[in-house]
Order: structure tokens, then C-alpha cells, then sequence
């Protein structure tokens, strides 16, 4: 998931992720340097649509679900997710150089995230806001420690936010639409099964 929103902050570029920057090795009085990894990447979606997305999850951070995870003067987005029955509970999130995710939730599946004690805080209820969040977001302080804002990737432009509310119009009628699609089609789905 992190590697998928870091495509956002990198305005539709996918690259694939490179958990290793540099391995070094003494070799008596001189360091040899071993070959890591390259990274490779490929246009994952067009940069108006990454656009829309960032405008779309900045909100999340500035004034939803996922406010909680806000760096402050730092620009970043996210998604908060809680899932059925809430047995996960998940915050993504990056900024235009670092993207990461959190999950809390039982391995097996047979915890619900409810009426539970995380961390000697008591929860009656989990959601990726509330627990997630918070965790993602002193990772990322830790993690961004020392290192200055990065210039944001996201163009505020007048034409690109122009652009971006009308793209924004067209993603809520797409995500009505498909959800009213997957609801019908899981009906159909479990009427053919009775």
C-alpha cells in the first residue's frame, strides 16, 4: 500500500520500492560499497489524475477522517480504512518524499477491534483514525527528523485547481457508481446462491 500512495505524492510515476539505500562493509581500513537493487518506474496513471487523488487525500489529513495523522506545516495526505467487522484498521499515508502505512488488527483474523486495550489505552471501538493515525504520524516525524519540508509535488496552480475540482466531481460520481455496481452485483451474487 505504501509503495501504491507513494505513486500519488510522485504525480502517477510507480516506481518499485527499495527497502535498502546503500550496504557497506569494512574491508580493513577502506569501506567497499555492494551493489543494492534499482529501482525501476513506470507511468501508473496520468498526472491530473494523481493530482485529483493528492487535492482528494490532502483532505483527509487537513480537515477528515485522518486529521489525526496531520503533520502540520509539513505537507502530506492520506486514507484512513477500517474494514468489516473491524478486524483491521489501517492509516496510509505520505509526503512528497516519504510514504508509509500502519496496520493494526489480528493476524488471524479472529480479534475484532473492539473492546480492546492497545497499547494501555482502552478502545471500544478501532478505526483508522484513531490508532493508526496517530502511529503513522510519529513514524513519519521520527522518520522526517532533521530533514526540511520538500517542496510539494502537487501544483496549486489556478488551472490545476480548476481542473482538479472538475476531475473531483467526475471520481464522486465513478465511486457512487461503482459502489452501486459492486452492491449489485454481490446481490445478484448471493441470490444466484440461494
Amino acid at each position: 500500500m505504501a509503495s501504491a500512495y507513494a505513486a500519488f505524492a510522485n504525480r502517477g510515476m510507480y516506481c518499485t520500492p527499495i527497502a535498502i539505500e546503500a550496504v557497506t562493509q569494512r574491508v580493513g581500513e577502506t569501506k567497499k560499497s555492494l551493489e543494492v537493487p534499482k529501482s525501476t518506474c513506470s507511468r501508473a496513471m496520468s498526472e491530473g489524475t494523481a493530482d485529483t487523488i493528492n487535492a482528494l487525500l490532502k483532505g483527509v489529513v487537513d480537515s477528515g477522517t485522518g486529521q489525526q495523522a496531520g503533520l502540520g506545516d509539513r505537507d502530506n495526505a492520506g486514507k484512513t480504512g477500517t474494514t468489516d467487522e473491524r478486524r483491521n484498521a489501517w492509516f496510509v499515508g505520505y509526503t512528497p518524499n516519504l510514504s508509509g502505512a500502519v496496520w493494526v488488527g489480528s493476524a488471524t483474523q479472529q480479534v475484532k477491534m473492539r473492546n480492546i486495550t492497545i497499547g494501555g489505552v482502552y478502545h471500544e471501538l478501532v478505526y483508522g483514525s484513531d490508532t493508526p493515525g496517530p502511529i503513522w504520524k510519529d513514524a513519519m516525524t521520527g522518520a522526517l527528523a532533521g530533514k526540511g519540508p520538500s517542496p510539494s509535488s502537487r501544483s496549486t496552480s489556478p488551472t490545476r485547481t480548476r481542473s482538479a475540482r472538475t476531475a473531483t466531481s467526475r471520481v464522486a460520481a465513478l465511486a457512487t457508481t461503482t459502489a452501486t455496481t459492486t452492491a449489485t452485483a454481490t446481490r445478484a451474487t448471493a441470490s444466484s446462491a440461494a
